[in-house]
């Protein structure tokens, strides 16, 4: 049994009430009148500054720490509330003028000159009685914490309370006596237990000082006391004062901070606990930090590439143009096909998709490219500016406004003016023209983008928004008219009257037979409207019909009005996300691509994919933040969640699914992903959480250096 004040066991909260009225070092005991207490001069004025209720004039009730007028209704408190407590005392009979109700849960949720009591909520500081009960209010006390802390509660309350551990363990209430009726267990600090509530037992108070043994948290004299010692604490050596007075070991890990902010080696003491491995901590043993943050001098360091990302609200979670992936930071910040940017703008190519072996793209002058913008079909099977052999695929990217490509020239999808009778393909990027004639390049462009099925077309959008398209033309999407003939160098597409230039894109996806652009909308739409042209054998253009083969020019799709997000295109086959976070699907569907629960051989009007049923009755599909449809011939859509996660649908993997399932690798849901990304294989190319590109089922080998 403790000595003067017994620790009556509650159920309750977990908080540690440790409160303040002028902070020093947080704490500061009420030994006497608090700060602007009635000594300091006249009675304060209404909306003045107070701590007391006696610094208030006699009409006024100090609340929040400000003097305030009772009220009876709201219209007596212009941008305020009139609230019913906790004013001065805790019976709820006191209505003033608040700016809110303050609830909390620590002190640190109160502002100075208030406590956090018992009751949860912010209270006025008192130095008696008489603070409490004012305005005709009877029956509450000043009471007084551990600390020395005095603030209003009512009679039934109790006077402070400290919490074991904090994490919402069992509340122990600092008491002369348990409260009139109370039941239960007296609980000592060793953790030993007393049967009798009401038992206490005799001493001094251990915050009135002094020396001796038995004294509490704040020393004290007497017999029966918790624990042995002398002076403040009551602890010597190697051990620390807690939860009203127990001493326990401190200064290792795991242990309190001794003297409050003192560790043993390599530790370091963290909202009062001694820590290591986490970031900004010591490295345990010298040597090692948590979640692979990196030790670097001692010091568990966050934010670098490849180190874990700094806690959220520590300043930037990683340093420079880093970006942060979810666990580590990363230097990757984009991916299409087979080709990650890097953040200092440079582009690494994996030469094929079973190469993991990242090479520069580098231009006519063997310098690595710095790119605005980039896209590539993922069978990119050899890198830039190497001598021999022949290229395959195809990547472009945007390099101070002008386009150029690499790879393959089967369909003229170099742009450079010159047939592929002349010029098969070629290693070293070369600028896209938009006359061969004088060589005129394309120029003033913002981002490029290139077909993900074969490779064959390339499009891209200029500073005005326009489009423009060249390589492989037979199913029309080039955008430029009847005749489907392959173009080598870039032409715009235009409107239905063949001249004037499609404008408004904001971006672009594109696949052998068609091509589709979300463009600004025009009913106040946080989304974008869907433009699409080229092939409509299975309805992919969007039109409700599979009866108009081509749409050589690009035509609103149906039903999607306003609220698109980003559009992806397969061979046949069309998705979009939209603004509440639905993926609506059209075209090929013989495999399920299309969502509805069931196959068909087409589907010519969006159609909201489902998540479980089939057809209308169904449940939809939620949550997406972008979708990207693979090269596969019977199409392989997958969406990105909002939570990282990738769900999949259609035929992926060797695998039929007609509604999505979660994807996985090697038997593993693949969740959180840092970024879906478009022109994957049949499956899904993505940069996880550690900042490393996946492709064809698997993450790279060999991960990009950052600089």
């Amino acid at each position: 049994m403790i000595t003067f004040k017994s620790l009556f066991a509650v159920a309750g909260h977990g908080r540690r009430a440790i409160s303040f009225c002028c902070a020093l070092a947080g704490v500061v005991a009420l030994a006497a009148p608090a700060c602007n207490s009635s000594s300091a001069g006249p009675a304060n004025q209404q909306s003045e500054t107070c701590a007391l209720n006696s610094d208030c004039a006699a009409t006024l009730v100090c609340a929040f720490g400000k003097c305030r007028a009772q009220c009876q209704t709201d219209a007596d408190c212009p941008g305020g509330t009139c609230v019913i407590g906790p004013g001065p005392g805790d019976s709820g009979n006191v209505a003033s003028c608040q700016s809110s109700t303050l609830a909390c849960n620590t002190q640190a949720n109160c502002p100075a000159p208030l406590a956090c009591a018992t009751d949860y909520r912010c209270r006025n500081l008192c130095t008696s009685d008489g603070d409490c009960n004012v305005l005709g209010i009877t029956g509450d006390v000043c009471a007084e914490d551990l600390q020395g802390v005095h603030y209003c509660a009512s009679m039934s309350d109790v006077t402070a309370e400290v919490v074991d551990g904090g994490d919402g363990g069992t509340i122990y209430v600092i008491t002369d006596k348990a409260p009139s009726g109370a039941t239960g267990t007296v609980t000592e600090p060793d953790g030993s237990t007393s049967s009798s509530p009401d038992a206490t037992t005799s001493g001094s108070s251990g915050s009135s000082g002094g020396s001796g043994s038995g004294g509490a948290s704040s020393g004290g004299s007497g017999s029966g006391g918790s624990s042995s010692g002398s002076g403040a604490g009551g602890c010597t050596g190697e051990t620390v004062s807690v939860d009203g007075g127990a001493c326990v070991a401190c200064g290792a890990s795991g242990d309190p901070c001794c003297s409050g902010a003192t560790c043993g080696s390599n530790l370091t003491c963290v909202n009062g606990t001694c820590s290591c491995g986490g970031p900004g901590e010591s490295c345990c043993s010298g040597s090692s930090c948590n979640n692979g943050v990196t030790c670097s001098g001692g010091v568990c360091a966050c934010g670098a590439a490849g180190a874990a990302c700094c806690p959220s609200g520590a300043g930037a979670q990683c340093t420079g143009a880093l970006q942060c992936a979810g666990v580590d930071c990363t230097c990757q910040v984009a991916c299409s096909g087979t080709i990650v940017q890097r953040s200092d703008g440079t582009l690494w190519q994996y030469t094929d998709y079973y190469d993991d072996t990242p090479t520069p793209v580098q231009d006519s002058n063997s310098v690595n490219v710095v790119a605005t913008s980039f896209s590539a079909y993922y069978d990119t099977t050899a890198t830039s500016n190497t001598s021999g052999g022949s290229a395959s695929g195809l990547g472009c990217y945007v390099s101070g406004g002008n386009v150029y490509c690499w790879g393959s020239n089967s369909e003229g999808q170099l742009g450079h003016g010159v047939a592929s009778s002349t010029l098969a393909s070629s290693l070293v990027p070369v600028e896209v023209l938009t006359n061969a004639v004088g060589s005129v390049a394309l120029t003033n462009i913002k981002s490029v983008y290139v077909d993900n099925t074969e490779g064959y077309v390339a499009c891209a959008i200029d500073t005005n928004t326009d489009v423009w398209c060249w390589g492989y033309g037979y199913y029309g999407a080039l955008g430029d008219g009847p005749g489907g003939y392959n173009s080598d160098i870039a032409v715009q597409v235009t409107e239905s009257d063949g001249s004037t230039p499609f404008s408004g894109a904001i971006s672009l996806a594109v696949a052998e037979d068609h091509v589709c652009a979300t463009t600004t909308g025009t009913l106040g739409s946080s989304g974008y409207q869907v433009y699409c042209w080229g092939y409509n054998y299975y309805g992919q253009i969007g039109q409700n019909n599979t009866t108009t083969q081509y749409y050589y020019y690009p035509t609103k799709v149906a039903n999607l009005f306003s609220t698109a997000v980003n559009v992806s295109v397969g061979e046949y086959l069309t998705c979009a996300t939209t603004t509440d976070g639905s993926v609506y699907c059209w075209g090929y569907n013989e495999y399920g691509a299309v969502g509805t629960g069931g196959t068909s051989s087409s589907v010519p009007a969006p159609f909201q994919v489902l998540l479980a049923g089939d057809g209308d009755a169904g449940a939809p599909f939620g949550g997406a933040v972008s979708v990207q449809v693979s090269n596969s011939y019977y199409g392989s859509p997958c969406a990105r969640k909002a939570d990282g996660s990738i769900w999949c649908w259609g035929e992926y993997s060797s695998t039929e699914s007609y509604l999505p399932t979660k994807y996985g690798q090697n038997s593993m849901a693949v969740s959180q992903t840092f970024m879906l990304c478009p022109n994957g294989t049949s499956d899904p190319t993505f940069i996880d959480l550690n900042g490393n590109l996946n492709f064809d089922g698997d993450p790279v080998t060999t991960p990009i250096t950052c600089p």
